[in-house]
């Protein structure tokens, strides 16, 4: 998992050094953006299967410390409803961040067009059910 996981962290520094929920949220030009400092899992982790969805680029978010402190893995799609306007800014900042995705597998290209089909609610009951990519 370990060699996997620095897999991860070296596709996602292609995209951006950059916290993405910083730069979301820095839409007036004032607040600071920092840099990656943590490989966040979005929706826990899969601690022995590195096809499982939550392992994937789709799954993990490079993001700062304080973004990643804020933003506890989401373990059910109830810990969204319960603070929906907190979640809605990182789902934001996550769309924005997945689109920048240029070095995608032919699979996983396909499966980004999948993930922005789903609604909020259905991306996240997805990827909680620990589907494989592209099941």
């Amino acid at each position: 998992m370990a060699t996997h996981r620095n897999f991860i962290k070296a596709r996602i520094s292609t995209v951006s050094s950059h916290c993405p929920v910083c730069i979301h949220k820095n839409i007036n030009g004032i607040l600071r953006v920092r840099p990656i400092s943590e490989l966040h899992h979005i929706f826990g982790r899969a601690r022995s299967n590195p096809n499982d969805i939550r392992e994937s680029v789709f799954g993990l978010m490079g993001i700062c410390t304080p973004h990643h402190n804020e933003y506890p893995p989401l373990l059910s799609i109830n810990e969204y409803y319960n603070d929906i306007e907190k979640w809605s800014v990182f789902f934001e900042s996550y769309w924005g961040y997945i689109g920048l995705f240029t070095f995608l597998t032919e699979s996983e290209t396909k499966f980004r067009r999948k993930l922005f089909e789903f609604s909020t609610e259905e991306f996240i009951n997805y990827f909680l059910k620990g589907n494989t990519l592209g099941k």
